[in-house]
């Protein structure tokens, strides 16, 4: 698509940290219930693209603005 997007590592780790995937689950059970976080995760990243992204598109610097914003939510979010 051509759009500065940094925040794909923030997005990531909201999906590692998210109740389905979870480290305290059985090892057994962990691997489907990961396998669901990517989906989540995927799944979440359409909306982000269509409001986020999308409506900068030509417009770098506001791309870039947009990722660290999300950087910055994502990861006071977790902690």
């Amino acid at each position: 698509m051509g759009i500065f997007n940094f925040a794909h590592g923030a997005i990531y780790m909201a999906g590692a940290y998210s109740p389905t995937c979870y480290p305290s689950y059985s090892a057994s059970t962990r691997g489907h219930r990961c396998l669901i976080s990517v989906i989540v995760v995927g799944a979440a990243g359409v909306p982000l693209e269509k409001y986020c992204f999308r409506p900068y598109l030509g417009r770098p610097e506001r791309q870039i603005v947009m990722a660290i914003a999300l950087i910055l939510i994502l990861e006071n979010g977790i902690m």
